[in-house]
């Protein structure tokens, strides 16, 4: 998905916020009143955001799927996306108890 959003041409590739709206827009999590995102710390080359509250959580734990797969999950799609959207720029995610940290960077 991340190479079709280059292709798509609507965002900025070359800026940690472009690639942060890209998967804002190709991510659904949640309904926009369940945004819970904070953006920490932005500049062209990085753009961190924390969150605390997982909206899909519920339905994980309704089926038996462990959050701590779940979160695993999500940096694995998340760091593909990015590498397909622009290799120049790297994925990070930190889960301290019910805090994700995740940072979007340029690699040196």
């Amino acid at each position: 998905k991340g190479k079709q959003a280059r292709q798509d041409g609507r965002y900025d590739t070359g800026t940690a916020s472009g690639i942060y709206k890209a998967i804002n827009d190709y991510l659904l999590n949640g309904m926009p009143c369940d945004q819970d995102d904070v953006i920490i710390e932005q500049s062209p080359t990085k753009l961190i955001w924390e969150s605390s509250h997982c909206a899909q959580q519920p339905n994980w734990d309704r089926v038996g799927v462990s959050v701590t797969y779940m979160h695993k999950f999500y940096e694995i799609w998340l760091s593909a996306f990015i590498s397909g959207l622009n290799d120049e720029f790297a994925y990070q995610q930190t889960v301290t108890g019910r805090t994700i940290r995740r940072e979007i960077f340029r690699k040196q």
